[in-house]
């Protein structure tokens, strides 16, 4: 049932579409195989005299048709090709579904992984969403698929079961008996597919997130020899997947490779009972009936191989699950006031931040005036990341507030808090695409003739003009993989155009320049001087020579903050922290 009301959220009527196309081909399938009855007893020279074959007949007079050799071959023929357009519907409508239900997943847990907390994230992988998007969807929809199929199995066992009754009741019981005793001998195979499913879904996590790590790494573990040992734990990984594969494998074959041996066995028997032991017989009846046992027992004996199925992909179904609960669980609050305007005094009231039982921010005290450039300084693990995730968002105070003209974040959209800010990280964000979308982040269509004057606008104010002049396309030119086409100066003003293109009222640089040569340093702090007074700038930075020109600056320490004021304000104070460390890099006023 559980499985049933997760299939139907993605699938919704289609679902019910499928019963009703399915319990028709059935039921006609039933149907047309019970015609067959008065038809061998014309065929055999005989006059139909038994109750189905009567029931078919008057059915037929009813109609006024006369019912004749011919009028029968004729429904026959009609009830075969109306069920071959009922199983076109049905195959055509399962694969369809199948399709629509792997889209909608993906869409669902995408806007659901669009729409979680950041601690949530911070908790999980990068390979544990891939997986989770790219292959659990993949084995969902699988599953989904084979459930499918054991609904026509057992919709259609359901019809051939009276049909056959209603020519023989004892031994359609009996025959009916062996097919569900041996799908009980067959539960243990399905079950340990279905646990080796589980362990599959585990190590398909793990393994895309180590291999997440590999590739992003790949330089480093290259330069220094070091691809070897954590290929090893990745191999490790391979290795164990194709052993739960196999597994999977095994079971599935045995499963399969029994049916067709049953079915055929039980015919024999009851070929044997019905021709030696009880004599001839009512040929017609004879042939009909071992038709529909045979019908009978293959739909039957194919439920176990696609429980298989079911189960070698079930731990898709438990996986989109687990994380659409877990998902819907770490929303982001999203409810609040509109945030039109982050051109205003931003303010911190005694805030604290805690992580599980450790104290990381403790009341801070402090406020951005609009259209200031403020610095945020101080040695790593000083508290600059958290303040950083509080100014933007992405965490909630423990305690104290935070304020924007006077608002308290509290009640306001945070979704629409960001709209405003822009972002330059160390690590600049450059994407398999081109310059012209790396700026506008598909904001708009760079050839559109108005967007693309805004890309080149960016582009100027960033200073990126001159070297995207210097390459192949301009800036049609596909970047490569986090751009490492090109330089690291490059790049990030490529990072600095984009945020400029967003037109932010905050504009954060988070130890943007730190890696970066000094030269290359001075040309992005020109650009960065250049903005100043035009809108909020916040530089988040460990080396002092970057917040020199800084309206204010705040100095963390140990998770609090401990001095602030302006550059020689601070650098005057004797024995402060601040000038402590300028001269520990040799920074001056």
């Amino acid at each position: 049932a559980g499985h049933l009301r997760l299939f139907y959220q993605y699938a919704g009527w289609r679902l019910m579409l499928l019963f009703v196309v399915t319990s028709t081909s059935g039921l006609l399938d039933a149907l047309g195989i019970l015609t067959l009855l008065p038809i061998l007893s014309y065929a055999f020279g005989d006059e139909p005299n038994d109750p189905i074959s009567l029931a078919i007949i008057g059915a037929i007079e009813r109609l006024g048709v006369e019912p004749g050799l011919t009028n029968l071959l004729i429904l026959l023929a009609t009830i075969f090709m109306v069920r071959g357009l009922a199983m076109f519907a049905h195959l055509y409508l399962t694969s369809r579904t199948v399709t629509l239900v792997r889209r909608n997943a993906r869409m669902v847990l995408m806007k659901a992984i669009g729409a979680m907390s950041f601690p949530f994230y911070a908790r999980n992988t990068t390979g544990g969403f891939t997986n989770l998007l790219l292959i659990e969807v993949t084995r969902f929809a699988a599953s989904m698929r084979a459930f499918c199929k054991i609904g026509v199995g057992a919709i259609h066992a359901l019809f051939y079961v009276p049909a056959a009754v209603a020519i023989d009741t004892e031994l359609t019981l009996f025959l009916a008996v062996i097919g569900i005793v041996s799908i009980l001998a067959l539960r243990t195979f399905t079950r340990r597919t279905a646990a080796a499913s589980f362990r599959v879904s585990d190590l398909n996590d793990s393994l895309n997130a180590r291999l997440v790590q590999l590739i992003h790494s790949f330089p480093y573990l290259k330069a220094t020899a070091s691809l070897k040992p954590v290929s090893r734990a990745v191999m490790g990984n391979i290795g164990g997947l194709a052993g739960q594969e196999i597994k999977i494998a095994f079971n599935t074959s045995l499963v399969a490779a029994v049916r067709e041996p049953i079915a055929v066995v039980a015919l024999c028997g009851y070929a044997y009972y019905q021709l030696v032991l009880l004599g001839l017989g009512s040929m017609d009846e004879v042939m009909v009936l071992a038709l529909l046992l045979y019908r009978l027992l293959i739909q039957l004996l194919n439920l176990p191989p696609e429980f298989n199925n079911f189960n070698r992909t079930v731990g898709g179904v438990h996986a989109v699950r687990r994380w659409g609960e877990a998902l819907a669980d770490n929303r982001e609050r999203k409810a609040g006031e509109p945030v039109v305007d982050l051109a205003r005094r931003i303010t911190f009231r005694d805030v604290s931040f805690q992580h599980g039982e450790r104290g990381v921010l403790h009341h801070v005290d402090l406020a951005i005036e609009p259209n200031q450039t403020i610095g945020i300084v101080g040695e790593s693990g000083a508290g600059k990341t958290t303040f950083f995730n509080l100014l933007t968002g992405l965490l909630d105070a423990s305690s104290g507030e935070i304020a924007v003209g006077g608002e308290s974040y509290a009640v306001l959209d945070k979704a629409q808090l960001r709209r405003h800010i822009g972002y330059v990280p160390q690590e600049p964000v450059v994407l398999n695409d081109t310059v012209a979308d790396n700026i506008a982040f598909w904001r708009c269509d760079p050839r559109d003739p108005d967007c693309r004057r805004r890309v080149d606008a960016a582009a100027e104010a960033a200073g990126c003009s001159e070297f995207i002049a210097d390459l192949d396309s301009g800036l049609d030119t596909v970047l490569g993989e986090r751009g490492l086409t090109l330089s690291g100066g490059q790049r990030q003003r490529i990072a600095i155009a984009r945020e400029l293109f967003k037109e932010p009222q905050l504009l954060i640089f988070d130890e943007a320049t730190s890696s970066l040569d000094a030269e290359t340093e001075r040309y992005v702090q020109e650009r960065v001087d250049r903005m100043k007074g035009q809108r909020t700038i916040l530089i988040i930075a460990h080396r002092i020579s970057t917040i020199r020109r800084c309206d204010r600056i705040y100095v963390f320490s140990k998770g609090r903050l401990v001095e602030q004021g302006g550059f020689q304000e601070l650098y005057d104070r004797p024995g402060s922290l601040f000038r402590r460390m300028c001269d520990n890099q040799g920074v001056k006023p």
